[in-house]
């Protein structure tokens, strides 16, 4: 009996260890009294009621740890949910980071031909600046073209008249060397004439002198036969 008593006791003992602390359970091993129902009973109320109070605990742990379990299982799903959000705000930021790369190709794209084109028009604008000079240079040269030819017309219109004028004298002097032309060819005709009657005569007057001396020489022929005999 003293025995069963005894490993009551240690039993207690050991529970008083698992649930009541160090200070409680060396107390009560060190309590020898076993006449002492009473202080059993009460030791094993007060640990029931610390059981019952631990129990208690237990349980608000164990619904404390369901409801961080809950909350923990609900932050892995927005997790998961804020992960698969963040995978597709980062495959659209890629898409994003992709457009705007194209969107910066093509604004240098555009810069460089506003840049060509601001050269090409700074380039027109020089030429049309170069045309403009040339237009008043032009019109510079075309009002002194203009003077030249009023005082070109003016010469020509003296000109005009002096050329009327010499044309006058000119049919003046055509007239009178057509006269001149006439009394030329009149005594040339003239002259041929008298140079022909001349010809005629130096023929005659050489025909009577070779008459002559042919009669001579027969006279002088005869005259020596004569005196001959």
């Amino acid at each position: 009996m003293k025995k069963s008593k005894k490993g009551l006791i240690a039993l207690l003992a050991t529970l008083v260890i698992g649930f009541a602390g160090v200070g409680i359970a060396s107390e009560f091993i060190n309590w020898g009294g076993e006449d002492n129902i009473d202080a059993i009973y009460q030791a094993v109320d007060d640990l029931d009621s610390q059981l019952t109070l631990r129990k208690r605990d237990l349980k608000k742990a164990e619904g404390e740890v369901k409801s961080a379990k809950d909350k923990l299982n609900e932050a892995i799903s927005e997790k998961e949910v804020a992960a698969n959000d963040l995978q597709v705000l980062n495959q659209e930021l890629q898409e994003k980071l992709v457009e705007i790369e194209i969107i910066n190709v093509d604004l240098d794209a555009t810069k460089n031909q506003v840049t060509e084109r601001d050269a090409i028009i700074s380039d027109k604008e020089k030429k049309v600046e170069r045309q403009a000079e040339l237009l008043q240079q032009y019109a510079d040269a075309l009002e002194n073209t203009s003077e030249k030819v009023n005082i070109l017309d003016e010469r020509i219109k003296n000109y005009i008249k002096e050329v009327d004028n010499k044309e006058l004298a000119l049919k003046q002097s055509q007239a009178e060397v057509s006269q001149l032309t006439a009394e030329k060819e009149a005594l040339l005709n003239e002259n041929q004439a008298l140079k022909a009657s001349q010809t005629d005569t130096e023929a005659k007057l050489e025909k009577a002198l070779n008459d002559v001396d042919m009669l001579r020489k027969h006279v002088e022929n005869k005259v020596i036969e004569q005196a001959n005999e």
